[in-house]
């Protein structure tokens, strides 16, 4: 009856815990992988990784400081990714969020970590602080005992992130506060990385929110909305003909006409008649006069132009031509290629791509007359000119502006392994444990065991691999943390092979056998010694072979000696 008690009290328990622990494991999140990958960064992750300590509902309202924090930290563009994301210092690491016996308020904390995500904070170290959620979950774990409460207003944010966040005290060493003026500039910092982000929770744009060279930001509105005069909130269009145009801002300037977006870069672009300013964003009109369109009189008006004809002279259907109204009929038979005839006609407009100097017509050098006319190469044709460009960049459309080719997207760099497009051309590039060839293009194997002796450390010797290497140890050895070379001990695996007894060597091994046995020519076999047959008269008597030894025999009327071997008279 007692042993039937304590059963059921132990099947009670069982049962409650295993309930307890399915109840644990139903209230963790799902974590996204990203979030466990080691280095992984970009905005994307910082606001998962805040989205979804946030839903743990761990911590307090940090008025999007964490957010902020992390993406003032990425601005810096540090080399080292100790610390991941939120750049979290190891002293700080160590001595304040693994530093339960100080700070009391961290055992619950964590509890509540473990609880919903699934993480044993004591068992985490400092470099598994490069993925982002552990990464996160430390920053947030110290600002907990850092601050009594996090701060509204971006000015106090920035003062607490430079007074405190990279501030350890728990390394025994007296840390001075820096320079009144270096926080202020830190301060600074933090508050024009927040401004200038989209994503920091600052700029609270109604629909769009645009990231602008120069740490400024802009707002703008879906189709039938137009922007308020606060210059964030969005208003429906009740007059569709105000309806502002689609954002175009380049290097800070709104566009003045239009824009097309390259590579994610914006680039102003006007209206046919107009060229663009060398600021990058005004339009200016083209003058077409200046480059002879007309036969007699040319008008330039903003983005066109027309043309009038002198006395006695009419305009043509093409609004450019000027034809004399009383002409003799070899006048009128003028060929264009004919100089001579128009040479004859004083009065006569000479070809397109002409003017009359000295009463006679005379090609119009347009590229020498007019120098920039072309962003690269100016023609010179006979009936006027066309733009050309240098290798590697195409004529836009409007004849005038050059492009640069990507030869990397078009499939015509020859590059064997990489390529990387440059204004006007490219250059290639290996992976690892390549160099390109004298052609620039082909990758070959770069020999590291001919190009760095000792490279493999002690006995063992480098082998050369395609695009690497291996460190080869000699025969008996094996490699050890990649490095060192130590002895096999091919006795540890089934006996070396050896039957009986197996001797480890340096680089081999030796097997050898028991009294009473001899080892067979394969080295490893050991086989019985026929004692009675190798000896003969080893016994007095008659003589039995056994394993590993022999016996000898008396006949019935005798006793054997005590030595084993001889044969006494019984008494």
């Amino acid at each position: 009856m007692k042993f039937q008690r304590l059963s059921l009290v132990l099947w009670t328990v069982t049962l409650a815990f295993c309930l307890g622990k399915g109840k644990a494991r139903r209230n963790r999140l799902p974590i996204p992988t990203s979030l466990l990958v080691p280095d992984a960064n970009g905005i994307d992750v910082i606001l998962e990784a805040e989205e979804l300590l946030e839903k743990t509902k761990i911590f307090s309202d940090d008025h999007d400081m964490i957010k902020r924090i992390a993406i003032v930290e990425a601005s810096f563009n540090r080399t080292s990714n100790d610390g991941g994301l939120w750049q979290v210092e190891k002293c700080i690491f160590r001595g304040v969020t693994q530093n339960r016996r100080k700070y009391k308020q961290l055992a619950a904390l964590q509890k509540l970590v473990r609880r919903r995500l699934g993480i044993t904070w004591s068992r985490v170290r400092h470099y598994d602080l490069r993925r982002p959620l552990y990464s996160i979950v430390a920053a947030r774990l110290f600002l907990e005992v850092a601050v009594d409460s996090y701060p509204k207003s971006l000015k106090n944010q920035a003062h607490l992130w430079s007074e405190k966040y990279h501030k350890c005290t728990e390394s025994g060493k007296n840390t001075r506060s820096p320079p009144p003026d270096r926080k202020r500039r830190s301060e600074d910092v933090y508050i024009k990385v927040v401004k200038s982000s989209c994503n920091s929770g600052y700029n609270k744009c109604t629909h769009f929110c645009h990231e602008l060279p120069q740490g400024k930001t802009a707002c703008s509105c879906r189709k039938g909305f137009v922007l308020d005069s606060d210059g964030k909130s969005c208003k429906e269009n009740k007059n569709p003909s105000d309806e502002l145009k689609p954002i175009c801002i380049s290097n800070g300037n709104q566009c003045e006409h239009s824009c097309t977006r390259e590579r994610g870069l914006v680039k102003c672009t006007c209206r046919e008649g107009f060229i663009l300013h060398d600021n990058g964003f005004s339009c200016v009109d083209l003058d077409e006069c200046e480059y002879y369109p007309c036969d007699h009189d040319c008008h330039n008006t903003p983005g066109s132009f027309y043309c009038t004809c002198k006395k006695g002279y009419s305009i043509q259907t093409d609004k450019l031509s000027c034809k004399v109204i009383d002409l003799t009929e070899e006048q009128l038979n003028c060929s264009v290629n004919d100089i001579a005839c128009f040479d004859r006609c004083p009065n006569c407009p000479c070809p397109k791509g002409m003017t009359r100097r000295n009463g006679h017509c005379i090609e119009i050098d347009e590229c020498s007359l007019y120098k920039g006319v072309c962003h690269h190469n100016c023609l010179n044709t006979p009936k006027g000119y066309r733009c050309a460009c240098s290798p590697g960049f195409t004529l836009d459309e409007n004849g005038i502006s050059c492009s640069d080719e990507d030869e990397c997207k078009t499939g015509s760099h020859g590059c064997h392994h990489k390529c990387l497009n440059i204004p006007g051309s490219y250059f290639c590039s290996c992976a690892k444990g390549y160099r390109l060839d004298v052609n620039l293009r082909t990758c070959v194997d770069i020999d590291e065991c001919a190009l760095y002796s000792g490279i493999c450390k002690g006995s063992s010797k480098c082998r050369n691999t395609l695009g690497s290497y291996e460190c080869e140890c000699p025969r008996g050895f094996i490699g050890h943390n990649q490095d060192v070379c130590i002895d096999d001990n091919e006795c540890l695996r089934n006996n070396g092979g050896c039957s009986q007894r197996c001797q480890n060597l340096p680089g081999s091994y030796r097997c050898s056998c028991w009294h009473g046995y001899y080892l067979s020519p394969d080295r490893k076999t050991c086989l019985d010694i026929d004692e009675c047959t190798r000896y003969r008269g080893l016994c007095h008597h008659s003589c039995i072979n056994t394993p590993g030894g022999y016996k000898c025999i008396c006949p019935p009327n005798q006793i054997q000696h005590a030595n084993g071997l001889l044969c006494l008279p019984s008494a």
